[in-house]
């Protein structure tokens, strides 16, 4: 039975996780067992007579009687800093629901229906419109809320997502007209056109596209949103 113990140690040394940050994960396991190797062990057991022990997979690596040190590696972004004993998360759980209400409508008894969206995305442009109309015809029924998902293959979506925290920030009621101007002139913010252009001079680009919908009186506010680390931090756990 040690040849077995040693064999199913050596298989928890490997990282085990195959998820795709901002796609995936939320949990990490790592790969200790195969359906096969339940199996030959049940078999191996019953023609013994051996007592079985269970165990949680997601522990099981303590129950195990190892000498040699055994490092669990979690994503890169799910790192956990351990500090004088206790344990703090690189990113804040956030204090609220997260995510834009559309039109305010929270009601106990209705469907909540979650949607992400990347505001330069083409796929989340052309889906918004016939989910608006679905909106509107259950608007009694149903409360929505979107989260701004950038997508890490558009250069510009984080950006465009940043800016829809900022106006809902300033105003909620600046946030869904600023998505749907985003979803209208999209293109001008596709990685083609813009591929030359500095990401600071696209922020600057962003930050006039934005205020040509809520007006020019937002501008100082809209500024200084953009250089408070809190605005990005948001924008990040927004879609985790």
């Amino acid at each position: 039975m040690g040849i077995f113990k040693a064999h199913h140690k050596a298989r928890l040394i490997a990282k085990g996780f195959s998820q795709v940050h901002g796609v995936d994960y939320s949990k990490t396991f790592t790969s200790i067992i195969k359906m096969t190797s339940v199996r030959l062990t049940q078999a191996i057991t019953i023609a013994n007579r051996w007592d079985v022990h269970q165990m949680d997979v997601k522990s099981s690596f303590v129950h195990g009687d190892i000498e040699e040190e055994i490092y669990m590696e979690q994503p890169p972004v799910l790192v956990i800093l351990s500090i004088a004993g206790g344990i703090a998360s690189q990113l804040p759980i956030p204090p609220k629901y997260d995510g834009f209400v559309y039109k305010k409508r929270i009601s106990g008894d209705s469907i909540l229906v979650e949607a992400f969206f990347d505001p330069v995305c083409p796929d989340s442009r052309d889906a918004w419109w016939p989910l608006k109309d679905v909106l509107r015809h259950y608007q009694h029924n149903i409360t929505f809320i979107v989260h701004p998902f950038a997508l890490p293959y558009h250069n510009n979506a984080f950006i465009a997502s940043r800016s829809l925290h900022i106006a809902n920030r300033i105003n909620t009621s600046y946030t869904y007209p600023l998505l749907e101007r985003f979803f209208k002139y999209q293109q001008r913010f596709y990685n083609k056109p813009t591929f030359q252009i500095a990401p600071a001079t696209i922020t600057k680009q962003i930050i006039h596209f934005a205020l040509e919908k809520i007006g020019n009186s937002s501008f100082d506010k809209f500024i200084s949103s953009f250089e408070d680390r809190t605005t990005d931090l948001v924008t990040r756990i927004s879609f985790k």
